[in-house]
């Protein structure tokens, strides 16, 4: 095993070591960075100077050009020379001499030339100055109209900067005049967008490679340049042309960076024939890649020399660690292993070893703690050697402490004489005590008389050594008044008393003897001796009392009698009826009242027989109470613990809980059964009218796990209840309930009943099929006579949905509360149902603790609303949402059932208002006349409380009325008129304006818009979509719109997510629109950023888009002409019919010619229209039109037929309508066509 020592030594050096190690590291790449990041940058700055010195090459040449065509522009603008051959013959003479000069101030030149547009000039000409042994020759201009474009090696010098309109430089070719390489710039000539011609520069590309050549990077580093293309035009390792794509696997990463016109420098790494390089380049102007290599190891030698000194000093510093560690270990473990020896010493149990606490440091407290440790450890074995020699419920010493003492006396006798004596005790009737008054009491019995014990003997020398015997050893000072203290015990012994149960007789048998030394070797022989008087006394006592009941009782008798006894003692403390049930003689005595509340005998009137008590058990009960003694007797079990009813002297039901204990004889066998009836126990748990189980019972059953296995959880209750109430006395609904009981309890068991509520029971059925369940549900309509019926409503027992019972109940009522109005009679709620309902009920607890909190989790969106004219936003349309912090986002159609249904909707409905008067208040900052629109849902409009409350929140913000409308669906169903007549008007006394929702999809009329005072309808987006498609679509919502328009009503068109949509409908003309095309719903933050913050990229976007969308009318030629006025002149009413074929009821939808063709009011709905024009028909005509739709849909054609109609002033007219089917489906039939009075045309028609 390693020692401490080395243990210290090797964690501090492995400290060292690591702590070194960790700031070599960190050092090393810290200094390692700021070098490379040195290095890297070297390399850019020396790459970024090359590179302007190239670059000063190609400034001169790109000067000159520039200046030359400066000078050349300036002196054709105006001169008329390009198109007259004479002037420009003057001019080529006069600006070659200048083309010159600068060719020759570049120096490097080898060319340069200008040359005439020959599409202007008709023929070659301009100036080409060739250099020839150091002197510029004139050469002959090549003639460009003979090459064309794709021709780049002879003619790339024309055609490339033409194209491109600037000026170029031309990549490195091959020049066969001059026998070299070379590079051009060349610089197109432009006068007033005319092409005149081009002008250029050549210069020998040996120029550029011996500067570049010069360049050296590090020891062995070297320049490069290479084109556009990855081709080199100088490298040291590779010729000239040749493409690095050839390389692909060592260039790879190199060619992608290369080929880009980025012109940022870069540091790529890349390696070549084993050797890391590292590459710098940036772009020159004429898009060459000028690039700078060196070996890694070059550029990074001061990194790699530093890396090597860090590692020398680390390794110092472990040498001069170790050797300092070496000296201060020993003397640090030297104390550390005299604790070690002090702590191996206490764990052999020596306490005495000493403990040096001198140092002053923390070896020194850990001493000092190992001192206090030794202490506390000896004071806790102590502790437990005191507990395991004392009895823990008498306090006195017990079996182990007595067997220490015996060995102690044992050893004092082979030494010499030792006087002691031994006392024994033998309690009288602790086994009945604790059969009879239960443990608790015969325990109470044990600390009585040990307490007495301990007052005569002293409580150290008593023992007990069995259940209810004990042992007094007295010896020592004590001897010589062993005869006293045993004398008190024995004549105190009947005084004594216990305070549950101050009746009851304390005794004991007992027993004494002395050491003898001629006769006692040990302990062992006192003790026993003392045993034997004991028991012999025991024996002498109960053959007394046996003795002095002789002759009247027999043993059995006389035990029965001792039972007796103690329940009569027992009877004075409770409200319960005690019984002793004889199993022999199957007769049970009963005590306390019984006979004043059953008419059974009680103990001073003597035994009951068994079939005494029998029969007073609830018929219903009987048979399982029966089968309960049975077992019992039979010796299968040993308890009897059941609740029943018993019928009471008066003849009423009255539950017990019947609990009784067996208790056997010697021999083992049943010998009588102890127990009690509590009404106490069950007063609460049962119903009062029908004596079933009820909701309490339920409940605790449940807690307690009591419940019997079912499959079903079904919820019943009497239909009508309360209007039976009304009809009938309370006692006749009482009779009804009872009979309901009787007949339940006639077919099912009763642990499967409990009467919850006044008309309700809960059944807990071991059923699986739904049919059985049925089968179950008419044999109790039939039983029940049809005095009433009853309904139910079934969901599965199923722990995975529903946590217990209590939650299956709240589940099971609410969908038996759901379907009473759809008059079923049994209601089986699915699997899927069960969990819709659970998780709705989740919901709705989630969200009543959101209300309570302020409404948290509730937030709003809002949608832009457009108007139609300038496309500027001027409101948003508040839209209520949800965030369950368990389920996430919930969808309205989810939360705002159940928002309606608790009426939780009222106050998220004002919170809602209040969020949206607040936004409002604070846009109207930025939009004067902004507005606010929110849903109101009909729960919320059935209560005059909301007007107050939204009034008041309007006054609290200052916000006028006008600033908010009130929108509600066309379908909402709003149960008082009165109420909700009432609410409109002081709304619209306030300002707010009353807004239909979904305009179309419902029931509307006139009157009914008038009385709810609407001010707006939003027409549904149903209709908008395929607007543009559907002729149908078209015509309803352009009626929908000119009936509006014509009430005084203003316009929203929903819905209006794409161009086309759009275009179509803004030719209606309504005033606003809304839908995705304008924006989707958004919190306020996105809102705010979208519509009204002007700096925004968002807010511009939207602004674009707007402008583009008044294009869009236009684009799609949408044409605004007045086809009425037409048909007008021509007397030619237009219209469309809906017909509903299974409601027969049909919609009319009619322009103002076909409305002043029929003299119909045009206030009317279109099913008041067809109402009206269908009436009218003659009855002949009835059947035209018949005969026309099937026509139509037999053979899907335009038709046309002639009928004859009751106009309401002129009486019978003849008319002719032209028709077409729209759509068709299984529940509609829409056509629609042309209608026209031929009576005032003359001439004769013929109908179909």
């Amino acid at each position: 095993m390693r020692s401490f020592q080395s243990k210290i030594i090797s964690l501090i050096l492995l400290s060292v070591v690591l702590s070194a190690f960790i700031i070599g590291v960190i050092g090393i790449n810290i200094i390692s960075g700021v070098l490379q990041q040195n290095a890297e940058e070297n390399m850019h700055l020396l790459c970024e100077n090359q590179a302007e010195k190239l670059e000063t090459i190609f400034d001169k040449i790109e000067e000159s050009v520039s200046t030359l065509s400066n000078h050349i522009i300036h002196e054709l603008d105006g001169s008329g020379i390009i198109e007259n051959k004479e002037k420009r013959d003057n001019f080529i003479a006069k600006i070659e001499k200048n083309a010159l000069n600068h060719a020759e101030s570049v120096g490097d030149a080898t060319a340069i030339y200008i040359y005439f547009n020959p599409a202007l000039t008709g023929e070659i000409s301009g100036v080409f100055k060739l250099k020839q042994n150091n002197e510029f020759i004139d050469s002959e201009l090549t003639d460009v109209t003979s090459y064309r474009p794709e021709d780049e090696s002879r003619a790339a010098w024309w055609y490339e900067p033409v194209e491109k309109k600037r000026a170029v430089w031309l990549d490195v070719y091959h020049n066969d005049n001059v026998d070299m390489d070379i590079f051009s710039y060349i610089m197109p000539l432009f006068l007033r967008n005319q092409l005149i011609g081009v002008i250029g520069m050549d210069i020998p590309f040996s120029v550029l490679k011996k500067n570049v050549s010069k360049i050296s990077v590090y020891e062995t580093g070297f320049a490069s340049v290479i084109d556009k293309n990855a081709t080199v035009l100088y490298h040291r390792d590779f010729p000239f042309n040749f493409s690095l794509y050839e390389m692909k696997e060592e260039f790879g990463e190199v060619i992608p960076q290369l080929v880009n016109n980025d012109k940022t420098y870069s540091l790529i790494s890349y390696t070549m024939n084993g050797e890391r390089r590292n590459m710098s380049f940036c772009t020159l102007n004429n898009g060459m890649k000028f690039c700078i290599i060196a070996p890694e190891k070059e550029i990074y030698a001061k990194q790699i020399e530093l890396t090597y000194n860090i590692i020398f000093f680390i390794a110092l510093i472990v040498l001069i660690t170790l050797i300092i560690t070496l000296v201060f270990a020993r003397k640090f473990t030297r104390p550390i292993k005299k604790l070690s020896y002090a702590a191996r010493q206490m764990s052999e149990g020596n306490f005495n070893v000493d403990i040096d606490m001198a140092q002053k440091d923390e070896i020194g407290d850990l001493a000092v703690s190992l001192s206090h440790a030794r202490e506390k450890l000896k004071d806790q074995i102590d502790l437990l050697y005191d507990e395991a020699h004392h009895d823990g419920l008498t306090g006195v010493s017990n079996k182990n402490a007595f067997q220490d003492v015996e060995a102690y006396i044992n050893d004092k006798i082979k030494e010499g004489y030792y006087p002691f004596a031994v006392a024994v005790f033998d309690i009288n009737k602790l086994k009945i005590t604790n059969d009879v008054l239960g443990h608790k009491v015969g325990d109470e019995l044990l600390r009585v008389v040990a307490k007495h014990f301990a007052k005569a003997f002293s409580v150290s020398n008593v023992y007990r050594i069995g259940g209810d015997e004990f042992v007094a050893v007295i010896k020592d000072d004590d001897f010589d008044d062993y005869k006293e203290m045993y004398n008190w015990v024995v004549e105190n012994m009947s005084k004594l008393r216990i305070d549950s149960y101050p009746q009851l007789e304390v005794s004991s048998a007992y027993g004494i003897a002395t050491y003898n030394p001629d006769t006692d070797t040990s302990f062992s022989d006192v003790f026993q001796r003392a045993d034997k008087f004991m028991y012999e006394n025991k024996v002498l006592r109960n053959r007394e009392k046996q003795e002095w009941q002789k002759g009247v009782k027999g043993l059995r008798e006389l035990q029965i009698d001792k039972y007796l006894e103690f329940l009569d003692i027992v009877n004075q403390n409770t409200e319960d009826f005690l019984f002793l049930y004889d199993i022999a003689n199957d007769s049970v005595c009963f005590f306390g009242g019984i006979n004043r509340r059953f008419g059974l005998k009680n103990r001073e009137e003597g035994f009951c027989s068994k079939s005494d008590l029998f029969n007073i058990i609830h018929i219903n009960d009987k048979k399982n109470v029966i089968a309960d003694f049975d077992s019992v007797f039979a010796g299968e079990k040993a308890e009897h613990n059941m609740n029943y009813r018993l019928i009471d002297r008066d003849g009423r039901p009255v539950w017990i809980n019947a609990r009784g204990k067996v208790v056997f004889d010697d021999n083992g066998n049943s010998f009588i059964m102890i127990g009690r009836l509590s009404i106490k126990t069950l007063k609460h748990q049962y119903n009062l009218n029908s004596f079933l189980f009820n909701r309490n019972k339920l409940t605790g059953d449940i807690a307690e796990k009591r419940l019997p296995e079912y499959h079903s959880y079904v919820l019943m209750n009497i239909d009508d209840i309360v209007e039976y109430g009304f009809k009938f006395t309370d006692q006749q609904s009482d009779k009804m309930i009872l009979k309901l009981a009787e007949v339940l309890e006639e077919i099912l068991p009763l642990n499967r009943i409990y009467h919850i509520e006044y008309d309700r029971f809960v059944l807990l059925l071991d059923i699986k099929d739904n049919k059985e369940i049925v089968k179950l549900f008419d044999e109790i309509n039939n039983r029940l006579d049809g005095a009433f019926t009853v309904s139910a409503s079934v969901i599965p027992n199923n722990r995975e949905f529903y946590s217990d019972e209590n939650v299956a109940y709240d589940y099971v009522l609410q969908s038996l509360n759901e379907n009473k109005d759809e008059q079923r009679s049994i209601v089986f709620v699915s699997k899927k149902e069960l969990i819709d309902k659970i998780e709705e009920f989740d919901l709705f607890e989630e969200m009543e603790e959101s209300v309570k909190n302020n409404c948290s989790g509730f937030f709003l969106n809002f949608q832009p609303l457009i108007d139609s004219e300038n496309l500027k936003i001027i409101a948003a349309e508040c839209l209520l949402r949800y965030k369950s912090s368990v389920k996430g986002l919930v969808f309205p159609d989810k939360f705002i059932p159940i928002l309606e249904k608790t009426g939780l909707i009222n106050d998220v409905g004002l919170w809602v208002v209040e969020n949206a008067i607040i936004k409002c208040v604070e846009w109207r900052r930025i939009i004067p006349d902004f507005k606010v629109a929110v849903n109101f849902s009909p729960v919320q409009l059935n209560h005059m409380g909301i007007v107050d409350g939204i009034i008041g929140l309007l006054k609290k913000y200052n916000l006028p009325g006008s600033a908010l409308k009130a929108e509600i669906t066309e379908s909402a169903q709003l149960e008082d008129e009165s109420t909700y007549t009432a609410i409109f008007s002081r709304l619209k006394e306030a300002g707010v304006r009353i807004s239909i929702d979904d305009f179309g999809t419902g029931y509307s009329n006139l009157g009914y818009l008038k009385k709810i005072q609407a001010a707006e309808i939003k027409i549904d987006r149903s209709f908008i979509k395929d607007i543009d498609e559907s002729s149908y679509n078209f015509r309803v919502v352009s009626n929908l719109v000119e009936f509006a328009h014509s009430n005084d009503l203003k316009v929203v068109l929903e819905g209006v997510e794409n161009e086309m949509e759009f275009a179509v409908v803004h030719s209606l003309k309504p005033e606003c629109m809304q839908g995705y095309l304008f924006g989707k719903p958004c919190n306020s933050e996105e809102f705010e950023i979208k519509y009204l913050d002007k700096s925004s990229v968002e807010y511009k976007e939207i602004a674009g888009k707007r402008e583009s969308l008044l294009e869009v009318i236009n684009k799609y030629h949408i044409v605004n002409f007045n086809p009425r006025e037409i048909l007008s002149q021509i007397d030619l009413g237009l219209w469309l019919v809906r017909y509903n074929v299974k409601s027969n009821q049909g919609e009319l939808y009619a322009d103002e010619i076909m409305k002043k063709l029929l003299d119909i009011d045009s206030e009317c709905t279109p099913t008041e229209y067809y109402n009206k024009w269908f009436n009218n028909l003659v009855a002949s005509s009835k059947d035209v039109i018949e005969e026309l739709i099937k026509y139509m849909i037999v053979n899907n054609k335009v038709a046309q037929a002639d009928f004859v109609w009751n106009h309401p002033e002129r009486g019978e007219l003849n008319v002719r309508c032209t028709c077409r089917i729209l759509e068709r489906n299984d529940d509609y039939i829409v056509f629609e066509g042309f209608y026209r009075n031929i009576s005032d045309m003359g001439g004769a028609y013929t109908s179909i």
